[in-house]
């Protein structure tokens, strides 16, 4: 979970050029590896434990969903 002051959320292009951290130890923004979209939807807070929960979506392209999820938590 990220959360930005105001002033770091202001467009799209801040959370496209967030970085994120390599297996290497090098850093390149979020858009380099994700596609970084707006997309209108229903407004629903989500809570687990008290705390709000953040799904996060994505789209497997010419993979199977259970080794992209495995990779996924072995980093």
């Amino acid at each position: 979970m990220v959360r930005l002051d105001s002033a770091s959320r202001t467009s799209i292009d801040d959370v496209s050029n967030l970085f994120v951290a390599t297996t290497d130890g090098n850093q390149i923004p979020l858009s380099q590896v994700a596609t970084v979209s707006f997309k209108e939807g229903p407004a629903q807070i989500s809570r687990e434990e008290g705390k709000r929960r953040i799904v996060v979506g994505f789209n497997v392209k010419d993979r199977d969903v259970a080794s992209v999820v495995k990779e996924i938590q072995e980093n």
